[in-house]
């Protein structure tokens, strides 16, 4: 959901800014770049029937579709979307404004679940990661096993 705006407002209206973002090492474990991060994530959403068996082999990947597990892919959006709000700056003030431009989303959620959990677990990561640029600490996906 945020991904996709996120992507074409970047690729629409600033793609060099999109790409210093793209390149530039991932603030909550600085030792490896944000696609390296990304990549596994991505595959792991996309790559779930061999229809899509040239984009994975595109990726590297040469491993069998992955299982669709809903909530799996749900915390692996989840993952995404507070991670790009960390990579444009945005505070947590703001995530929660954003999150609530989304009403269908929440609306579905609190008809679910009885409260608006995406926004609660993508504050909740946000809130990780941004814990770990302050320690200096690596963020731990709670993902078993890891993208």
């Amino acid at each position: 959901m945020l991904v996709v705006y996120i992507l074409l407002f970047s690729l629409s209206n600033n793609f060099q800014f999109y790409l210093q973002v793209f390149l530039k090492k991932r603030p909550w474990q600085n030792t490896i770049k944000i696609k390296h991060w990304i990549k596994p994530r991505v595959i792991e959403l996309v790559y779930t029937s061999y229809d899509m068996i040239n984009l994975a082999k595109d990726f590297g990947y040469t491993c069998p579709p992955f299982k669709w597990d809903e909530s799996r892919r749900f915390m692996i959006r989840c993952e995404i979307d507070a991670a790009y709000f960390h990579l444009y700056s945005i505070d947590r003030d703001d995530v929660c404004y954003i999150m609530e431009t989304f009403p269908i989303v929440k609306r579905k959620d609190i008809a679910k679940y009885g409260k608006y959990y995406t926004k609660e677990t993508i504050l909740s990561i946000y809130d990780d990661m941004a814990e770990c640029i302050k320690t200096g600490n690596t963020y731990q996906t709670c993902l078993d096993p890891h993208p």
